[in-house]
């Protein structure tokens, strides 16, 4: 049994760091919250202070080639992993890789494969791929949120160890009770909330939201919530507009609010860097419909299903973006908040996620 055994969930970064990896980091941390003998280790970012759980090990890191580095982490992982019965490691992350390749960890290794590196020096890709084929070649199970994740991904993966456990949102009370405000109010279609919530960074397709606005020939009020290197250029963009705002930062009470006005949320990211897109199943829980790029290689399109729970658009292309506002706006009576809430309790609510994380793991 789970609970007798001793664990190691290794992470980049941990809840109340932002992301859908922290998220279900958070979500196993939980579940494992009555088992005697499980520790996370992770980085801190050396700007921020945390309150840390009993179980957690951070360890300071620096910066290079956009990675954190951390030698600390790199020998907990190589001098410890074999006192542990079972380790769940979240990739891509490369200096994890390497670790456990040197440690020599066989026992139970579970792989929960978010991404392939996509994005980072070519150089340093090609090393932490020949260490991700060592490591993924012992491990037990390889876990992807998507199947599209395993078909797309570089490397060919043994069947018999995959399986799939798409993520979770963290907050599903919080969810619950925006959820019952949003079957409250009524749709006004001259006064149509679209909201964008993520990182201000080229591959989410920010600018591509922004060209789509500034040609439309319908109105439509657009709330960007988030931060990141383009917050100075949208700033910027945005200056001119009346029926666009940004707000950086928001607390999770704050964050509600806007999802209990928004009709409509978008997500036009433009590569396979975005591979599954858990606000989309944010949105879900709420009740609210999505539109999102359907990007090759990616979970998102997967994610959102086309006529159920919203509508798909092109990746970089401002011209099918609109469209596909415009024909969610148009038909929105399809996309009822209950029909919408539905899909996300049937494929994504932590009840799912909980069963299906345990079947695999016992």
């Amino acid at each position: 049994m789970l609970k007798q055994k001793k664990i190691l969930q290794i992470n980049k970064y941990l809840y109340p760091d932002k992301g859908g990896i922290e998220n279900i980091s958070e979500q196993i941390n939980l579940l494992s919250d009555n088992w005697k003998n499980f520790t996370n280790i992770c980085f801190s970012n050396l700007n921020k202070s945390y309150k840390t759980r009993k179980d957690t090990k951070r360890f300071r890191a620096i910066r290079a080639f956009s990675q954190p580095i951390s030698l600390g982490y790199f020998f907990y992982i190589i001098f410890n992993a074999n006192k542990y019965d079972q380790i769940i490691v979240h990739f891509p992350n490369i200096l994890a890789a390497i670790a456990l390749y040197f440690s020599g960890f066989k026992k139970g290794l579970y792989i929960y494969w978010h991404s392939d590196i996509v994005q980072q020096n070519f150089i340093l890709k090609i090393v932490a791929r020949f260490f991700e084929k060592k490591v993924v070649n012992t491990s037990k199970k390889i876990i992807f949120a998507t199947n599209t994740h395993m078909r797309y991904s570089y490397l060919d993966f043994n069947p018999q160890k995959c399986v799939t456990l798409p993520f979770t949102v963290l907050n599903e009370e919080s969810a619950n009770k925006t959820f019952k405000k949003r079957l409250r109010r009524s749709f006004n279609k001259n006064n149509i909330n679209v909201l964008f919530i993520g990182r201000l960074v080229e591959y989410k397709g920010i600018e591509v939201l922004l060209e789509a606005f500034a040609s439309m020939d319908f109105r439509i009020n657009l709330e960007i919530v988030g931060t990141g290197p383009l917050r100075k250029t949208i700033k910027e963009s945005i200056k001119n507009f009346n029926n666009i705002s940004l707000h950086e930062k928001v607390s999770d009470h704050e964050l509600e609010i806007f999802f209990e006005k928004a009709d409509i949320l978008v997500l036009p990211s433009v590569n396979k860097a975005e591979m599954f897109g858990v606000v989309q199943i944010e949105a879900f829980s709420r009740g609210i419909p999505v539109v999102s790029s359907n990007i090759k290689g990616s979970g998102v399109g997967v994610v959102n299903k086309p006529e159920v729970s919203g509508l798909h658009c092109i990746p970089g292309d401002k011209e099918s973006l609109k469209s596909s506002l415009k024909k969610l706006i148009e038909n929105i009576d399809m996309y009822p908040p209950k029909k919408i809430r539905k899909y996300y309790d049937d494929k994504f609510s932590n009840d799912k996620f909980n069963d299906t994380f345990l079947r695999i793991f016992r």
